[in-house]
């Protein structure tokens, strides 16, 4: 039997490719979660993407005390809202922040909201 031939290591130059580093197979990686699945709940069938039907069979785990889905549900949402803290601030210092040398304070007054299930943002303003 003739032994298996040698890799060369890649060294970061161009055209080189790890083993396994195929785009057609990081494109199926990615689709997946966006795959529809349908699910029933109460006797009603959902049509939800597959990778939010797992985040709420995730919540459900974690209502009913499943500690790892608490904790691992827990964690997700901290994440999430820590990158749309970053957004909305992100969005202030290109439209609202005052001019260059002037002080700086951060507006909470507005939050901007985004509805993931009609896909649009919302200002809510601070009157409550």
């Amino acid at each position: 039997m003739e032994p298996a031939p040698r890799l060369r290591p890649a060294r970061g130059g161009p055209g080189d490719r790890l083993p396994g580093a195929d785009e057609p197979m990081r494109a199926m990686i990615l689709a997946e979660p966006y795959r529809t699945v349908t699910f029933t709940e109460g006797g009603v069938e959902f049509d939800l993407p597959a990778g939010q039907a797992v985040l709420r069979a995730m919540m459900v785990n974690a209502v009913r005390g499943n500690r790892i889905a608490q904790w691992r549900f827990t964690q997700i949402v901290q994440e999430a809202e820590r990158q749309q803290k970053v957004a909305q601030e992100a969005l202030y210092n290109v439209f609202e922040r005052p001019a260059f040398g002037t002080k700086a304070t951060v507006s909470r007054e507005d939050d901007l909201i985004y509805d993931d299930r009609t896909r649009e943002m919302v200002v809510r303003g601070g009157e409550g």
